[in-house]
């Protein structure tokens, strides 16, 4: 049966990418032999610099900064893969491979799952497992079609022995955009650029309560000369402006140190702050996904928080 794994993303967000699916693998006591990899990169990732797992056969690999929108992805998809047919389709748990997951199972006549916990095959069907009714339960479900797309769970991110014998294949396709995406691309990396720039990111939820709430938080730690992004609601909401947009639909940041107040927490956003060295997260409610997946936790009234940061701010 033929697998491919797929990646998406730069250097560091696909070997991230590669453990949680090898811990997948691990988790389900696999016999891992012959998986092809598609690696699909927004940036040049030299062969001798990247560490290939152990049950990877063959590596197809395509750069292109335009792979950073989601429908060009699913274009070269469905190019790579009417030519060449895979039984089962495996995507890591991250929202954007998630939507790419659904949408090109679609096209390509697949069945689909999402956060499968396990996956089996017997008796020319697919078993699926995974968790359901907020994870108190775990659903079984068999699909019939010869062909299925599949994202695993989040999983911890374990690393992984490096292969020592497989192929590598630079692979160039012809991805023309139009011009008013053009314009977006040009806008979003002027915006990655800016964000970048600094070392310290603070990143405002919905829990900040409102737009003034969000434009004093700003005021107060551009004195510290740090970048204040937004989650998509704070943005919706007209609280901070696009181009403060952090996550899949913003910018995708990797800074020294990362503050979150009033986050919450969804996978949209946590994307585009998983890189960062540290996270800290300032938050009321204890039983915040934020809390889940950040280096050091204050669950406090965020605005004693701010009240502490100002003592800091020298007075003239």
């Amino acid at each position: 049966m033929k697998k491919i794994c797929v990646v998406t993303g730069t250097k560091d967000i696909i070997h991230n990418q590669l453990k949680e699916i090898n811990s997948f693998f691990l988790k389900n006591n696999e016999e891992i032999k012959r998986v092809n990899l598609l690696i699909l990169s927004w940036e040049a990732i030299e062969i001798n610099d990247f560490k290939i797992p152990y049950w990877v056969d063959h590596v197809s690999y395509i750069c292109n900064e335009k792979l950073i929108i989601a429908e060009k992805v699913l274009e070269v998809l469905e190019k790579i893969f009417y030519e060449n047919l895979f039984q089962v389709i495996i995507f890591p748990s991250d929202y954007f491979s998630n939507n790419i997951c659904v949408r090109i199972a679609k096209r390509l006549d697949y069945d689909n799952i999402n956060f499968i916990k396990t996956l089996k095959y017997s008796k020319e069907n697919f078993v699926v497992t995974k968790n359901i009714y907020s994870s108190n339960l775990i659903g079984e479900f068999k699909f019939f079609k010869t062909k299925i797309c599949v994202s695993v769970e989040n999983l911890p991110k374990v690393d992984y022995l490096e292969s020592k014998k497989y192929t590598w294949e630079n692979l160039v396709l012809e991805i023309e955009l139009e011009d008013w995406v053009e314009k977006i691309l040009i806008i979003s990396k002027d915006v990655k650029e800016t964000f970048a720039d600094s070392e310290f990111v603070v990143i405002v939820g919905k829990g900040i309560g409102s737009k003034e709430n969000a434009e004093t938080i700003k005021k107060i730690f551009n004195k510290f000369k740090c970048k204040v992004g937004g989650t998509r609601p704070v943005v919706m909401n007209g609280w901070l402006p696009i181009e403060d947009l952090i996550g899949v639909s913003g910018s995708m940041i990797a800074p020294e140190l990362c503050l979150t107040i009033g986050v919450s927490g969804q996978r949209a956003l946590m994307s585009g702050i998983v890189q960062s060295k540290k996270i800290i997260a300032i938050d009321v409610d204890k039983d915040s996904e934020i809390n889940k997946q950040s280096d050091y936790i204050f669950n406090i009234d965020y605005k004693e928080f701010i009240e502490k940061v100002q003592e800091l701010i020298p007075r003239r």
